[in-house]
């Protein structure tokens, strides 16, 4: 998981404000869904 999240990290650098803001967005959605916020906690 972490080399996908390094994989992300990268990418992200190239976009732009206004994309990246969304992407984190998107992300912080992401982690309301409880199963998705536990798999996060016992894995990070």
């Amino acid at each position: 998981m972490s080399a996908l999240l390094a994989e992300l990290e990268q990418k992200a650098t190239t976009l732009s404000l206004d994309k990246r803001a969304h992407l984190a967005e998107v992300i912080l959605e992401s982690l309301r869904d409880t199963s998705l916020a536990d798999y996060i906690k016992k894995n990070l």
